[in-house]
């Protein structure tokens, strides 16, 4: 039931008005007070303390803000790291979820992670268009560009990284993600010759493989050609007890080429980052190895290409790991140190090769 007073005083205040000299003498004080000196400068409210815009300033707040709506919205939020490019949910995966994500990332480490870790979302977002054939030309120059943006942003983080004295960490970042973009460029590109189907599937999948291995090259400058041949030039027989391995074609690049060209010189590299890389990477080319030689599938199937390919990439990172030795003999520690980063990038990526070829035989 209306209260008739709190009624009534409503209606009074509603119709309040200015009187028609008060609203002369008002327009004289404004036009007054836009000549004065000093009105062009802003006047900091009291009460600023206490207004959106100041909280809205304060990136801790904004975080743990968005945080919150996050958990209180925990199912869009779920749903919408699984959206794809084109969904209803994807502007909440890439504006809200990611840019949560880019606020809590504080140190320069965390923030290389994160940004390999948004190409890698891109990458994958379009080969799950690509096998649907729903990745049409638009939304291909979407995600390059997103993805080119992630690149620049890791490029940059790494080098905070390494400002910071952490030069192996920076090192073993950036192989990672080559190597598993990389790998992603290989399994598609096979997937892709062994697909019974022709036409604009198969093309989309080849797209984006180049999409991936251009973000993985776009870290030290060297060109998916460049590496290419390289590789086939070290790539001979396979490692695995495989009697229809293929031997890799031969090149002009001669394996000196391909370790000038590989990485950027580290000048400062230590005897010690030498001998951490070299047993960390010899720790896994004989897991990946011991895999390998115990993996058996019938001759002519994906699976058979996918394992054939892992053990040509497990056969270069060998060939690597053994010059690598011959250059530090020679006391350049700097040089196989980087070969030796080389033999790490192409072991791990035989290890993400075999393991989809290890999860299709199962």
């Amino acid at each position: 039931m209306k209260n008739p007073k709190f009624t009534h005083a409503v209606q009074q205040i509603r119709n309040v008005t200015m009187t028609a000299s008060e609203k002369k003498a008002m327009l004289a004080r404004i036009a007054a007070s836009a000549t004065a000196p000093g009105y062009s400068q802003p006047v900091r409210s009291p009460w600023t303390l206490f207004s959106f815009g100041w909280v809205t300033q304060q990136p801790w707040v904004v975080a743990v803000a968005v945080c919150l709506i996050i958990v209180g919205a925990g199912g869009v939020s779920l749903s919408a790291e699984r959206a794809l490019p084109g969904s209803v949910l994807y502007p909440i995966k890439v504006s809200v979820n990611e840019s949560v994500r880019d606020r809590l990332a504080q140190t320069p480490e965390s923030q290389a992670l994160w940004s390999a870790a948004k190409s890698e979302r891109r990458i994958n977002e379009a080969a799950a268009l690509a096998v649907t054939d729903s990745l049409d030309q638009a939304t291909q120059e979407r995600l390059q560009v997103r993805l080119s943006m992630h690149t620049q942003e890791l490029v940059q983080v790494l080098d905070q990284v390494r400002q910071t004295g952490s030069v192996e960490r920076a090192d073993e970042i950036k192989v990672v993600f080559q190597a598993t973009l990389g790998a992603q460029a290989e399994i598609l590109e096979i997937i892709s010759q062994e697909d019974e189907r022709t036409g604009p599937v198969v093309d989309t999948r080849i797209v984006v493989a180049g999409l991936a291995r251009t973000s993985a090259d776009s870290l030290d400058g060297m060109s998916s050609a460049a590496r290419g041949a390289a590789f086939a030039k070290i790539a001979a027989p396979t490692m695995m007890a495989m009697n229809s391995a293929p031997v890799a074609p031969e090149a002009d690049t001669s394996q000196a080429d391909m370790s000038n060209q590989a990485a950027p010189s580290h000048t400062s590299v230590t005897e010690e980052s030498y001998i951490r890389a070299h047993e960390a990477t010899q720790k896994l080319m004989l897991a990946v190895l011991e895999q390998l030689e115990n993996a058996s599938v019938k001759q002519g199937s994906l699976q058979e290409k996918l394992l054939t390919r892992a053990a040509e990439y497990l056969n270069q990172a060998k060939n690597q790991y053994e010059e690598a030795d011959k250059i530090h003999d020679a006391r350049d520690v700097a040089g196989a140190y980087s070969l030796m980063l080389e033999a790490q990038r192409a072991t791990i990526e035989s290890h993400i090769i075999l393991r989809a070829a290890l999860k299709k035989i199962q």
